[in-house]
C-alpha cells in the first residue's frame, strides 16, 4: 500500500478483496445492501457473507469525488470499531496471543513491516494514547518485488530477523496498554489527532462546476469558524483579554467573511422574513404541491407503500372506526370525524 498511496501510481498489488471487505464492515457510508446475515454462514468463513448479490439504494459507486466527500464527513461515531473478541474465536485464531501487543518486525521474504501496536490499542479494546515515534526508512519502502535479484534477503534483512525471532521476549517486546474507557480515547489523543492528523482529503480551492459538488470542506471550514466565533464570545462575556465592543467586531467580521467564503453573501441582507421563508405583504404565493417522495414514511422506518403490511394497517384502522365512534384528536382522526387513511406514497 505504501506504492499505490503515491498519486502517480494507477495500480496496485495484494489482497485487495480483502481491504474492500474491511471497509465495507467498518464504513457504512460505502457498504451495499442485500449483506447475508451471519447465522445463515455455518462454517463458511466470516467474510463469505459479502459474497452474494448487492444493492445500491443508497451509496454512490464510481465517483471517487462522492467517496472523498463522505470520507471527510466521517465522525468517529460513523466508524464501526471492532475489537477483537477473543473468546468467540476458534483455537487457530487465538495462537499466539501472547505476542499480538510485541513490537516487532514483520518480515516477508524482500519485505519488512514494523508492527506498532500503540498506534491501535482499540483494535485491542484498550484506551488509545498518543503513539510514539515511528522508525520509518524510505530505503526500505523503496523495496520491491522489481529491484535485488541477486541479493541475498537473509543476510540483508539479518537485523529485522533477528528481531522477529526475539519476539516471545515479551519483557522487551509487549506493549503495556491501559483498560478500556468508554470514549476509547485519552483527551491528549483527540487534541493530537485534531492537529496532527489529516481530517480533509479534499481541498476547497479545487471547486468543480459539474459533476458531484463536494460540500465536506466547507462544513470543516463552518466548523473552524463558528467555533472562532464561540472562543471569542466566551472570552468577551467572561471578561478576558478583549472588550465586548472589539469582540462583537471581530465576530461580525468571522461571519460575514464565511458567508461570502460559501457563496451565501445574499443572505447578509435578507430580511428575517424572507429568510425563514414566510410570505410578506402582497406577496403572491403559490400552493405547494405535496410531494409524496419527502412524506414516504417507510424511508424513516415505518411500513413499506402498498402490500399486505399497508392493508392490514388500513383495515385495522377501518374496524376501529366501524366499532366506536371517532374521537377528534384519537390516532387516525382528522379531527372532524373523519378517518385518516396511512396511504404512504
Amino acid at each position: 500500500m505504501c506504492r499505490a498511496a503515491d498519486y502517480e501510481v494507477s495500480t496496485a498489488g495484494g489482497c485487495l478483496i480483502l481491504l474492500q471487505i474491511w471497509a465495507w464492515e467498518r464504513l457504512p457510508m460505502v457498504r451495499p445492501r442485500e449483506v447475508l446475515p451471519l447465522d445463515q454462514l455455518g462454517d463458511l468463513p466470516y467474510a463469505a457473507r459479502w459474497s452474494c448479490p448487492h444493492r445500491w439504494p443508497t451509496v454512490t459507486k464510481h465517483v471517487i469525488r462522492a467517496y472523498r466527500d463522505q470520507f471527510d464527513r466521517v465522525k468517529a461515531k460513523n466508524f464501526k470499531f471492532t475489537p477483537y473478541d477473543i473468546e468467540s474465536l476458534p483455537d487457530y485464531c487465538r495462537a499466539g496471543t501472547l505476542i499480538w501487543r510485541a513490537r516487532v518486525s514483520l518480515v516477508f521474504f524482500y519485505v519488512i513491516e514494523y508492527q506498532y501496536p500503540e498506534r491501535f490499542c482499540r483494535q485491542f479494546n484498550y484506551l488509545q494514547d498518543i503513539p510514539p515515534f515511528v522508525e520509518y526508512s524510505l530505503k526500505m519502502h523503496a523495496i520491491d518485488g522489481r529491484s535485488g535479484k541477486n541479493v541475498d534477503w537473509g543476510e540483508k534483512h539479518a537485523i529485522h530477523i533477528e528481531r522477529w525471532e526475539d519476539r516471545h521476549n515479551l519483557d522487551n517486546l509487549v506493549v503495556a496498554m491501559a483498560p478500556n474507557q468508554q470514549s476509547g480515547i485519552t483527551t491528549r489523543y483527540q487534541v493530537w489527532f485534531y492537529r496532527y492528523g489529516r481530517r480533509v482529503i479534499g481541498n476547497p480551492a479545487h471547486e468543480s462546476h459539474e459533476g458531484y459538488v463536494e460540500s465536506a470542506s466547507s462544513v470543516h471550514e463552518m466548523v473552524n469558524t463558528l467555533r472562532d466565533i464561540f472562543l471569542t464570545s466566551r472570552d468577551a462575556l467572561q471578561g478576558g483579554r478583549m472588550c465586548p465592543a472589539r469582540a462583537l467586531k471581530h465576530i461580525f467580521d468571522a461571519a460575514q467573511a464565511q458567508l461570502t467564503r460559501s457563496d451565501y453573501e445574499y443572505v447578509l441582507d435578507m430580511p428575517n422574513e424572507a429568510y425563514h421563508g414566510r410570505a410578506g405583504a402582497g406577496d403572491i404565493v403559490q400552493a405547494r404541491r405535496r410531494d409524496g417522495r419527502r412524506e414516504r414514511e417507510h424511508l424513516r422506518g415505518g411500513p413499506a407503500r402498498g402490500g399486505r403490511r399497508m392493508r392490514e394497517i388500513n383495515a385495522a384502522i377501518q374496524a376501529g372506526a366501524n366499532n366506536a365512534e371517532a374521537e377528534p384528536g384519537r390516532a387516525g382522526d382528522s379531527g372532524d370525524g373523519h378517518i385518516q387513511y396511512h396511504n404512504w406514497i
